[in-house]
């Protein structure tokens, strides 16, 4: 499964509103890793609403686009999380697997931030130890910082 760095917020009490738009994200660094995947730039976007502001990533495994909730932490530091589960078929009757994505970033300005994106991977459901030896696939975790910068002139 292919990581993605992304990127966060939500509009509460907040100095300036992030740009609205595409991010790229640049200078990815793994800081722990037991997922064996790289550290990828990649983009996501942004977009503000009354309610704060969602940062959504395009899994380029499923073609889903993933949609992240933020809340702000302080004037420029905001708190993302969300949980996806998914049935993972094969043959399996009960295999659920869950990805928990954290992140969190600290604005220097309306176009620029820096964070750190976790992933969670785990498996729920009394077929997971079947489906690890048939598929290698086993819990793991990555965590990556990482810069961002809006994408001006779209």
């Amino acid at each position: 499964m292919r990581m993605f760095a992304l990127l966060p917020l939500a509009l509460t009490g907040c100095s300036f509103t992030p740009a609205d738009g595409t991010w790229d994200t640049r200078n990815p660094t793994l800081l722990a890793d037991t997922c064996d995947q790289p550290a990828e730039e990649g983009e996501f976007l942004l977009t503000n609403s009354d309610e704060g502001f969602t940062v959504s990533v395009d899994n380029e495994d499923t073609g889903d686009t993933i949609a992240i909730p933020c809340t702000w932490d302080s004037k420029k530091d905001a708190l993302c999380t969300t949980v996806e589960r998914a049935d993972a078929g094969g043959g399996f009757a009960d295999v659920t697997v869950v990805v928990t994505v954290d992140v969190a970033v600290a604005f220097d300005d309306p176009e620029s931030l820096t964070g750190i994106i976790n992933y969670d991977f785990a498996c729920e459901g009394a077929d997971c130890s079947a489906a690890a030896t048939l598929t290698g696939l086993e819990p793991c975790a990555t965590s990556t910082s990482f810069e961002a910068f809006w994408r001006q002139g779209q």
